[in-house]
């Protein structure tokens, strides 16, 4: 078989879902480190941004160029941003769910409800609708809750740690919600 046969054959689910985790984990990876690029190249042209807790962000984005303004808005907001724990993560051929905890440090104003300064504490649930193992739409779950300070912060992480959950950066699981 040469290679361009082989490329023409349709991809299996196991690999569908494989190409939609490594999307999704590329894109937090981007998030993680604070690049706008990286993250947008993760969505579809028409791809959709969407956080719609009334509590929380509260907004719909349509369009990977309309995200743009927003995610180097969001970004320049936030300083030390890290994934510290990762209940699950589990993918199907057209979705990626993901349930972790996520801190960070304010650094300017504009986007959160808190002073520049402070230590917050994340527990953000991710559904990602996926085409061609990118994201058409991203919906965020995020409740969350300031910190008096980063060994508050660390104590809320540490109480976090109940049920299943994988240390570190963005754990990567498979299909089962194994850790891979």
């Amino acid at each position: 078989m040469t290679a361009l046969e082989k490329k023409m054959e349709p991809m299996t689910d196991a690999e569908i879902i494989a190409l939609n985790l490594e999307g999704v984990e590329s894109h937090f990876h981007a998030e993680d480190t604070g690049s706008v690029d990286q993250a947008l190249e993760a969505f579809t042209e028409d791809g959709v941004w969407e956080a719609p807790n009334p509590m929380g962000l509260d907004k719909r984005i349509e369009g990977k160029a309309a995200i743009r303004p927003f995610y180097e808005k969001l970004f320049s907001t936030m300083q030390d941003v890290t994934f510290r724990i990762t209940y699950e993560r589990f993918a199907t051929v057209d979705r990626v769910v993901d349930d972790s905890i996520c801190t960070f440090q304010v650094r300017a104003d504009g986007i959160w409800p808190y002073p520049v300064g402070t230590h917050v504490f994340m527990r953000i649930v991710h559904v990602f609708d996926m085409r061609d193992g990118k994201i058409a739409k991203e919906k965020v779950f995020e409740m969350r809750k300031p910190a008096a300070n980063f060994e508050e912060l660390m104590e809320m992480v540490e109480q976090a740690k109940v049920g299943n959950w994988m240390p570190g950066q963005m754990a990567h699981q498979s299909a089962m919600g194994r850790a891979a």
